[in-house]
């Protein structure tokens, strides 16, 4: 590990000129920080690069202020910088490890080293579509991103990058959030009706091959949908641009209202060729978020900070709430079911009855059982009944205890305790 140099910052992607920076070169790799690193940034960074060399995961702890996320962010960019360079020197394929190595030898077998044209061809183009690793910066909080945001403006590394969020960050249309208030606050629902309403939908609410200079044609359809969504392609091509400052999530609304474009879908659109992508933990770990924003994690760096809230998220990721009312009206309409379900059987066995057929005793006959709708019934019926028996505050046994303001709960863990607690409330 080098010493610090002490002069400025001079890298090609450095935002502001006047801005100072110190390099160092940590594992080999020329990583810039926006001032002198502490010794446990250093430390930080080391690890970090040496995992991501050897492909392998890091757990890192590190004291509250101790500059970790700024380390974490300039020693992935750092890795990540190298390999676009390494790529431009015509850096080869390690097909193996799917990385690129600097020597300009080739990792393969020996044994293989007559190549035909084809598989040369082949390998040329591989090397031309091959991406840039993108790296994935989780938080549990939006403001914790922009925390993180602008630590990352105080840096010389400029990627192509954005900040995922959710409609309730991002939209700027006032009709739209006060309709949905009024109606529940469900605010994607009403952004999802306003693009089918104005004959627009997919991402950034433009179809394929429609730019945003065929919006005179589409004024009737623009009048009767959201406005705001027809520009969102224009304002990500504006702000992903190599070189430029950083962007988090209240500097891309303030220039949706300004430029009158949805910033929701503009970061969506900017994440197709993002190399870093900040976003909350369930963006990653929940895989319904993940489909639904087009969250694809295959080859990318994904770095959790202040991962000790990492359980939780993951937990509530996998949980679903369910209602004693719900379950009730469930348990009802699986009953309503069934009896119809008996009562088109018995007409059907009256009609067999009055029709005269040959039996075939070589064929077992099948036991007669509850429909399944019966069976769901019951089964829903006795979560209904444990749920009610559970909830019994004034029941000396009620596993429920305060959480919080107006909040009571219960938490149990093992498949021996839940039966326990199932039979001491029925």
């Amino acid at each position: 590990m080098a010493a610090p140099s002490s002069a400025p910052c001079t890298s090609a992607h450095v935002g502001d000129p006047a801005t100072p920076g110190v390099r160092m070169i940590i594992g080999g790799y020329d990583v810039r920080f926006p001032f002198k690193p502490y010794a446990s940034q250093i430390g930080i960074a080391s690890r970090v690069l040496k995992a991501l060399d050897t492909g392998t995961n890091a757990l890192l702890e590190s004291p509250t202020g101790s500059g970790k996320s700024l380390a974490l962010l300039c020693a992935a960019l750092a890795w990540q910088e190298r390999w676009k360079q390494d790529r431009e020197n015509g850096g080869d394929v390690d097909e193996t490890q799917g990385e690129y190595k600097d020597n300009g030898e080739q990792t393969n077998d020996p044994s293989t080293s007559s190549r035909d044209t084809t598989t040369k061809h082949d390998k040329k183009e591989a090397k031309q579509t091959k991406k840039v690793p993108r790296v994935y910066y989780a938080t549990r909080t939006h403001s914790q991103i922009a925390q993180v945001v602008r630590e990352l403006k105080r840096t010389s590394y400029r990627p192509l990058m954005t900040v995922l969020g959710s409609r309730e960050h991002y939209c700027v249309n006032q009709k739209a959030r006060t309709a949905a208030k009024k109606k529940g606050g469900n605010l994607g629902e009403e952004c999802k009706s306003l693009l089918d309403a104005g004959g627009r939908g997919g991402r950034g609410g433009v179809r394929l091959g429609e730019t945003d200079d065929d919006d005179q044609s589409n004024a009737s359809k623009k009048s009767k949908g959201c406005g705001f969504s027809h520009g969102a392609l224009k304002l990500a091509s504006s702000v992903s641009k190599q070189n430029q400052d950083p962007v988090d999530i209240e500097d891309l609304v303030a220039l949706g209202v300004k430029n009158k474009a949805c910033p929701y879908f503009a970061a969506k659109q900017m994440q197709t060729t993002a190399e870093l992508v900040f976003c909350p933990y369930n963006y990653l770990l929940d895989p319904a978020v993940r489909s639904a924003m087009d969250v694809d994690v295959a080859g990318s760096l994904i770095i959790l900070d202040e991962a000790h809230n990492v359980e939780d998220t993951s937990r509530e990721a996998a949980s679903c709430d369910v209602h004693l009312h719900e379950l009730i009206l469930a348990q009802e309409e699986f009953q309503r079911v069934a009896r119809e379900e008996d009562s088109v059987r018995e007409i059907e066995g009256m009609t067999q009855n009055r029709t005269p057929s040959v039996s075939d005793d070589s064929q077992p006959r099948a036991p007669s059982s509850l429909s399944e709708h019966a069976l769901l019934a019951s089964m829903v019926g006795g979560v209904a009944r444990w749920l009610a028996g559970a909830s019994d505050q004034h029941n000396p046994r009620c596993p429920l205890r305060p959480h919080g303001f107006e909040k009571w709960i219960a938490v149990w863990s093992g498949g021996d305790n839940v039966g326990r607690e199932a039979n001491g409330a029925r």
